[in-house]
């Protein structure tokens, strides 16, 4: 028998350990069976490794796989806050872009032109440094017959998996001060492995 704190060994009378001054818990072990010093806290610390890895791999897919509709919404307020034309252009489908594009007989270029006039548009009543924040507070999935309608609008250029309607409150800061708060609903669809905002919906 040996003390679980030290590993010293012991005749199995000890109340203490001699050497740290640990308390000695009695363990009935199995005739033949003998017990190495160190072998339970290294079965618990194996163990302890163990739940720690699952907690990281958790937080991990919790960070970047969680609520995956909601990063088309977030890149859409944060390209309106930046006015940045490239990540608002992305919440998009591109085969949706490219068949309306097609359909308006119109170019890349110039369909980017409006796209910057139109998230210029968004802050053109604001002047001074802008911050949006929102919140999601409500959402609905969409029903089959939905995101059929859904894909017509878009030419039927995509396959939509599925399909979530969203409410979101959104505040918009000017200097720090609030200056508009709304609320509002959009579309967000699954196409692929990527979620995208329905363009029909804004």
């Amino acid at each position: 028998m040996f003390c679980r704190k030290c590993g010293q060994k012991l005749e199995g009378v000890e109340k203490f350990c001699p050497k740290c001054g640990a308390e000695v818990v009695q363990v009935q072990v199995p005739q033949g069976v003998t017990k190495e010093p160190g072998k339970t806290n290294l079965y618990i610390g194996i163990g302890v490794i163990c739940v720690l890895a699952v907690v990281v791999l958790l937080g991990v897919k919790a960070l970047f796989f969680t609520s995956d509709y909601e990063k088309p919404i977030k890149n859409f307020v944060k390209a309106v806050e930046t006015q940045d034309v490239k990540l608002f252009v992305s919440v998009i489908p591109e085969e949706a872009i490219e068949a309306g594009l097609e359909q308006a007989g119109m170019d890349k270029e110039l369909f980017m032109e409006m796209a910057e006039a139109e998230v210029l548009d968004y802050l053109d009543d604001y002047d001074g440094k802008i911050k949006i924040k929102y919140e999601i507070e409500d959402e609905r999935k969409l029903d089959k017959s939905e995101i059929r309608d859904i894909e017509s609008e878009l030419f039927n250029t995509v396959e939509i998996k599925e399909g979530k309607e969203v409410e979101i409150y959104i505040e918009l800061y000017v200097d720090g001060e609030l200056e508009d708060a709304s609320s509002g609903d959009m579309n967000v669809i699954k196409v692929g492995r990527k979620w995208y905002i329905d363009p029909t919906s804004l």
